[in-house]
C-alpha cells in the first residue's frame, strides 16, 4: 500500500538562473563571437518558452590578454535580456597574437566580482575559448582560487572550447568542469 501525508505548507523553489558568459575576445575568436551574437538570444527565448516562470540573470565578461587594448570588459547580471545582449553585440574579436590568454583574469571577474544570486536554482559560467591560460605561478594560483571560489558558491563552470585547442588545455577545461560539477 501507499501512505500519503499532506502537509499544509507551501514549497517554494527559487526560479532564478544566473548565467555568466565568459568569452575569449582575441582575434582568433571572431567566428565564435559572431555565432554567440546571432544565436544566444534564440537559445534564451527557447529556455524561457519552456520554463515560463524562470527568471534569467545574464551577464558577460569578454577578455583578451595583458598587452592588448583591454584585459577584460564586463556586463553585470541583468534580467533585461535585451540590455545584456546589447553589451555582447558591441564586442568584437581583436588583439591576441600569442597562444596563452588572460583566462585567469577573466575568471576573477566572472566569479569573484559579480553579484551572484543567493537564491538562484543554478549558477553557470560558460567559458568560451580557443587558447589556454598563461601558466605562470601567479596565473595558476589565480585559476585555483577562482575554481575553489566557484565550487564554494555553487557556480558550475562549463567550458566550451573552439577550434585549435590542444590536449593540455582540453584536460584543464575538463578539470575545471569536474571541480565545479559542470560539464
Amino acid at each position: 500500500g501507499l501512505n500519503t501525508i499532506t502537509m499544509d505548507a507551501k514549497c517554494e523553489v527559487p526560479r532564478i538562473l544566473d548565467v555568466m558568459m565568459t568569452v575569449d575576445a582575441t582575434g582568433s575568436m571572431g567566428d565564435e563571437i559572431a555565432y554567440l551574437k546571432a544565436e544566444l538570444e534564440d537559445v534564451i527565448a527557447q529556455v524561457q518558452s519552456q520554463q515560463k516562470d524562470l527568471e534569467i540573470n545574464l551577464g558577460s565578461v569578454f577578455y583578451r590578454d595583458t598587452h592588448d587594448s583591454y584585459l577584460s570588459k564586463s556586463s553585470d547580471f541583468s534580467t533585461d535580456i535585451n540590455e545584456a545582449m546589447s553589451f555582447m553585440k558591441e564586442q568584437n574579436a581583436g588583439g591576441g597574437g600569442d597562444f596563452p590568454e588572460a583566462v585567469d583574469a577573466a575568471l576573477e571577474v566572472a566569479i569573484g566580482q559579480q553579484d551572484w544570486s543567493e537564491d538562484a536554482v543554478a549558477r553557470i559560467v560558460f567559458l568560451v575559448l580557443d587558447a589556454p591560460p598563461h601558466m605562470g605561478q601567479k596565473n595558476i594560483a589565480s585559476l585555483h582560487q577562482s575554481i575553489r571560489q566557484a565550487a564554494e558558491k555553487g557556480i558550475k563552470i562549463i567550458p566550451i572550447t573552439a577550434s585549435g585547442i590542444n590536449r593540455t588545455t582540453e584536460y584543464l577545461m575538463k578539470s575545471m568542469a569536474l571541480a565545479t560539477n559542470g560539464t
